[in-house]
Parts: C-alpha cells; structure tokens; sequence
C-alpha cells in the first residue's frame, strides 16, 4: 500500500492543520523525502495520520521534523457519536498511536514537536519513546482591540510607541529573502544551526504566497526606508504562526519587533485567525512574546533512538 498517495488522498478530502498538508510536505522535504503512517478502523475509516520527514544523519536513516516545520506528530480524527466517553477516548488515542508507531519503517532516530493539542502520548511511552516539554505563546486574537490592548505589559506599549517613532510597517510579500536573512543573521550571531537553506524556503514561499497563505511584514527605518527587520506570518482559515523573524542589529535600539509583532497582532485580529507566536524558549524572546498577554502553552518533544 502506498501510504503518502492515501495520506495525499485523505488530506484532499478532509482538513488537516497547515503543517501537515501534503503541499507543505513537498515544499520544505520534497516528495521523495517524506512519508506518512495512516492508521483506519474496521471499516476503512481513517483514524490518524503521522507524516515523517525521512533523511539522513551519520549516513544511516532518520526521521525527523519536516524543515521550517513547527509542529508534526500525529493527527487523530474521533469518532462522532455522542457516547463516546472519556475512557473510550484514551483507549482510542492509544490504539491510533500503537497503529501509527507499527508503520514507521527502521530509522536510527524519530524525533518531532507534536501539536499542542497533543497530550497523551501514551502510546508512544508505551512504545519506548521518550518527551520532553517545550512551551510556546498563543493569542486570542478574537477578542476585542481594546481586550488585546489591555493584556499588553506597560512596559511594552512604551515599546511600541517607540517602535512607530522610528518605523514604517508594511506588508511586503516580495520580501521574503529580506526576512529569511534577517532571520539566519540572528541565528548565526547566537551560534545556532539554521534550520535550513534558502534554496529550501523559497520554494516554500512561492507556495504559500500562489496559496495567500502568507503575509510578509517589514520595517523600514522613516529618514532612509532602509529594512530594518521582519517578520514571516503564516496561515490557514482558522490560525496564524510566527514561522521565522528577525531583525539587524544596527536597529535593536528602536524596538521594532515589538511593531512587527503588533501588527501581527492586528492582522490576525482582522482575518479572525488564532495566533501561536511558536515562540523560542530562550529568556530574551520568551519574555517578549508573554509581554503581549499572550498565555503560556505546552507541547512535547517526542523521540526514539534505534528502531530496528
């Protein structure tokens, strides 16, 4: 059984989260590199899907996050009845995720970020996998302005206006190499590994801008229009996340990622889409994301080494 062409099937029929689209699969991995385990009841009815991003690391075979890909995991699809209780649920969840796990093929390595919705992973403990926690910030941008308003830290309103003293905000979408290298920049000056080329996100872009499933936001300096920073908004009809932002050092001083952030902010508000800022866990921007109000969220790391 070809298992991607069901999942690509089952993915046009039935609405899955934006990081687990086919499409999206194909731009960051490439159709060859990626694969997917669909799990069915008694009846032919698909009951979860885990798609797994396959390469290689110390020339033996891993299975890992999707690049550019803040959340994989597996998506579970309940059964609709009104009887069904909560034991029924958790025997449900891990018979899918015994089902899923039995199809991964030998790997050296499985290591993804689950969907926040995810909190039992018994199946894969179960199955030798080990977690951790990780915390991201969501926002419920569909709220009123003055309710978002009021969540934001003192300190970071005073931020803002600064941020509009010395910034110009706009939507540029034919930025988005101007972003990427903001992006990588910062990453480069902590030390950090990138998580992919640019030859990987472009296509990426190209994508989500054919499918207006993006919004690129940039600030330009007011005396000289010279970029500043940006930020990389992505989006499906219900949720928004930060995938990737950054700003040059020479413009720090101007707080202009409290601005970008903001009109993040106000674009979801507009579109009515959720916001996950799929926020880095490092002290500086962690406490930038919470300043907005926005709530603390878990989710989990899941691996296992040596299968097969």
């Amino acid at each position: 059984m070809d298992l991607q062409a069901l999942y690509r099937e089952f993915c046009d029929i039935y609405a899955v989260s934006l990081y687990h689209q086919p499409w999206w699969l194909d731009a960051v991995c490439g159709p060859e590199h990626w694969s997917a385990c669909v799990s069915t009841d008694k009846g032919g009815t698909v009951t979860g899907i885990l798609p797994y991003y396959v390469t290689k690391r110390w020339g033996i075979k891993v299975l890992l996050q999707p690049p550019l890909t803040t959340y994989a995991g597996p998506l579970l699809f309940y059964p609709d009845h009104p009887e069904f209780k909560l034991n029924s649920r958790y025997t449900f969840e891990k018979k899918v995720q015994t089902q899923l796990i039995a199809q991964l093929p030998k790997y050296a390595l499985f290591r993804q970020h689950f969907r926040t919705e995810v909190i039992n992973w018994m199946g894969f403990y179960q199955a030798g996998f080990q977690q951790s926690t990780r915390y991201t910030y969501t926002l419920d941008t569909l709220v009123s302005m003055n309710h978002l308003i009021e969540g934001v830290k003192s300190g970071t309103r005073t931020n803002l206006k600064k941020a509009e003293k010395y910034s110009i905000i706009s939507i540029e979408p034919r930025m988005a190499a101007t972003i990427f290298d903001f992006y990588t920049a910062a990453l480069k000056q902590k030390g950090l590994r990138l998580p992919c080329t640019k030859q990987v996100f472009l296509p990426l872009h190209a994508v989500l801008a054919k499918r207006e499933q993006v919004a690129c936001f940039v600030a330009f300096d007011r005396e000289g229009h010279i970029p500043q920073a940006g930020l990389y908004l992505v989006f499906d009809a219900h949720s928004a996340g930060i995938l990737l932002s950054g700003v040059s050092a020479e413009f720090r001083h101007t707080a202009v990622m409290h601005g970008l952030i903001w009109a993040a902010i106000e674009f979801c508000h507009a579109k009515k889409l959720a916001l996950d800022f799929e926020g880095s866990m490092e002290p500086g921007v962690e406490h930038l994301y919470r300043s907005f109000g926005a709530t603390m969220v878990p989710y989990f790391k899941v691996w296992k080494w040596l299968n097969g």
